[in-house]
């Protein structure tokens, strides 16, 4: 008989089962053989046989046909290229933003990759399939916690296990605003003189604001005015997130991390909440309602009416509405405590 040929897959996943044939003749039989894998067919004679796969390497497999007369054909042979299936390791998640994300991990040849995602705590995962070792996640939720896991996909019924679990918070949502400190207006913008008296880290970590977060800096900007502390409520009332930033001679109020707009702690909706900005020795202002994230700041200078009350700020020489100075104690109103705040303090200096 003449040399068979030999059908079936010459590129496989490691551990696959394929199924390989060559043509078939009455009164024949078939002899087979195969390197790197197992043949798993009850019987071996057919022109028909399955083979598993090893998890990687290379393989062979050869096939000779015997005629009824005992004649046997020359040796066919099909190399096997085998595909392994491993765990993805050293996955990265890199440029997380507010509900974006880069995902990436070494590559391996001839798969394909399934990541899956979800908030923790939730029971869904959300998953895609790639032919690259990266993507970028475009549609997560702003101020949530991550977690993620990858895996290698070979076919649709062989895949290696899950990575471990990466886990990531996505940015919160800042909130944008500018004021006027009326002790520091000095006919313009506001004076930017204090330097280095100016603390390194926030300084609202005892009473009455009892703040704690770890805000810091390595150094003052010639353009800071002092720290701020921004507070979002809901428009019940109810506290969002607190955060420190740093209020600039121009009104602007920037993250630590050089931004405009502070990144609030758990606010990850986009709604309408009511902006609060507490100073230490001012009395504090809030906003009316005010739609956050906001592209542009929430502008509390421009008019006495954008302030949730009229009497919380007052109106400087150039129309420019501050934030009213003499607050010292914090407590909300203007007494005799906060001028002996003052000389206690000043006696310090």
């Amino acid at each position: 008989p003449e040399m068979p040929i030999v059908n079936g897959e010459q590129t496989v996943c490691g551990g696959g089962t394929y199924t390989y044939s060559v043509a078939n003749h009455a009164e024949s039989f078939y002899c087979w053989g195969v390197s790197g894998g197992t043949i798993i067919s009850e019987d071996e004679t057919q022109s028909t046989i399955e083979v598993l796969w090893n998890a990687n390497g290379v393989g062979q497999i050869w096939v000779r046909e015997i005629n009824k007369t005992i004649v046997e054909s020359d040796i066919a042979t099909l190399d096997v290229s085998i595909v392994p299936v491993n765990v993805p390791l050293n996955i990265a998640v890199t440029n997380v933003e507010t509900i974006s994300a880069a995902v990436n991990w070494d590559a391996s040849v001839g798969v394909n990759y399934e990541i899956a995602y979800r908030i923790q705590g939730q029971t869904t995962w959300e998953t895609a399939i790639l032919i690259d070792a990266f993507i970028n996640l475009s549609d997560l939720s702003a101020c949530a916690k991550y977690e993620l896991k990858v895996r290698e996909v070979c076919s649709s019924d062989i895949a290696s296990a899950y990575s471990e679990t990466v886990i990531f918070n996505t940015e919160c949502y800042r909130a944008k605003a500018k004021v006027c400190l009326e002790g520091a207006y000095d006919g313009e913008l506001m004076s930017s003189n204090l330097g280095n008296i100016i603390p390194l880290e926030q300084p609202y970590n005892r009473p009455p604001h009892s703040y704690f977060g770890t805000e810091n800096i390595n150094t003052i900007s010639s353009e800071t005015v002092d720290w701020v502390l921004l507070e979002v409520l809901d428009l019940a009332g109810q506290t969002i997130g607190r955060a420190a930033g740093l209020l600039h001679h121009d009104g602007l109020i920037y993250d630590t991390d050089g931004n405009e707009g502070v990144r609030i702690p758990n606010l990850g909706i986009a709604a309408d909440y009511h902006i609060i900005v507490r100073h230490r020795n001012h009395l504090d202002v809030m906003s009316l309602a005010a739609a956050l994230p906001n592209t542009m700041p929430y502008d509390f200078t421009t008019a006495i009416t954008q302030a949730f009350g009229t009497n919380q700020q007052g109106e400087m020489a150039n129309g420019t509405f501050a934030m009213l100075a003499g607050d010292i104690d914090g407590n909300g109103v203007f007494t005799t405590a906060d001028f002996n705040q003052y000389l206690l303090e000043m006696g310090h200096l």
